[in-house]
């Protein structure tokens, strides 16, 4: 939608840098496309770990043997990368994957054993690092300081307060899953922007009207919302990339 990902073109060249060579060394195989499998979300309840992690570890034990490593988020990660943070805060950070290519990644979590720091993304943690971050990224995770929920009716004051943690000219990547904003979007919302959860063109629309509207530079924009086409995935269906006005 504003210099969205084109799958193809974008797995050609990043397979040939040298993060993506060592990737392609690492896992028995790599996707680069919206489509993954959504079973792999009941077995994150049931392994406690997850869906990325289920997919690439040797050391979790799931039916298929055979690693993967979905390639996606590197698109964003890069436009994260072109300001040369000295350090990028991976908010959520599970698995911490991203670090092991991207070293000055910095990975919070409130459970992993992965995590660079222990932390929640509460208002008193970002109380602390307010206008103090170069960048920072979260995916697939409840952004809302209020715990609510994130929809079409909050998912602009969501993405201010997550843009709060950045100084000016600092760049954030959200990205969320698109089940779950149109599960709890309420039906006033729909009713009176003239949307339908069952009507993705109409919601990628009004999502990038939404997004242009923030006080905020979208430097990229993809909205995956046909869900039916493009069955839930790990990299989220939401994925906005953003820069603090200087």
């Amino acid at each position: 939608m504003i210099n969205g990902i084109d799958y193809e073109k974008f797995a050609s060249s990043f397979l040939q840098t040298d993060i993506g060579k060592q990737i392609e060394q690492d896992f028995d195989s790599i996707t680069c496309t919206p489509n993954n499998d959504p079973s792999i979300i009941v077995l994150k309840n049931k392994c406690g770990s997850t869906c990325r992690e289920l997919l690439g570890s040797n050391d979790i034990k799931v039916k298929n043997p055979n690693t993967t490593m979905s390639i996606v988020t590197f698109y964003y990660l890069n436009l994260l990368q072109e300001i040369k943070p000295n350090k990028i805060y991976d908010i959520g950070c599970g698995w911490n994957i991203w670090k092991s290519y991207m070293p000055n990644i910095h990975g919070v979590d409130t459970w992993s054993n992965y995590a660079d720091e222990v932390g929640h993304y509460n208002s008193e943690w970002v109380e602390q690092r307010k206008g103090q971050l170069e960048a920072a990224f979260t995916i697939n995770m409840d952004i809302g300081l209020s715990q609510e929920p994130a929809t079409f009716d909050n998912i602009g004051d969501q993405i201010l307060e997550f843009a709060q943690l950045l100084k000016p000219g600092g760049r954030g990547y959200i990205s969320l899953a698109g089940w779950a904003l149109l599960k709890f979007t309420s039906d006033d919302w729909y009713e009176q922007n003239h949307c339908s959860p069952y009507n993705p063109t109409l919601l990628q629309q009004k999502t990038k009207e939404i997004m242009e509207s923030l006080p905020l530079k979208i430097i990229a924009l993809d909205c995956e919302f046909d869900l039916l086409k493009n069955m839930p995935g790990h990299d989220g269906e939401l994925r906005v990339v953003f820069e603090v006005p200087k």
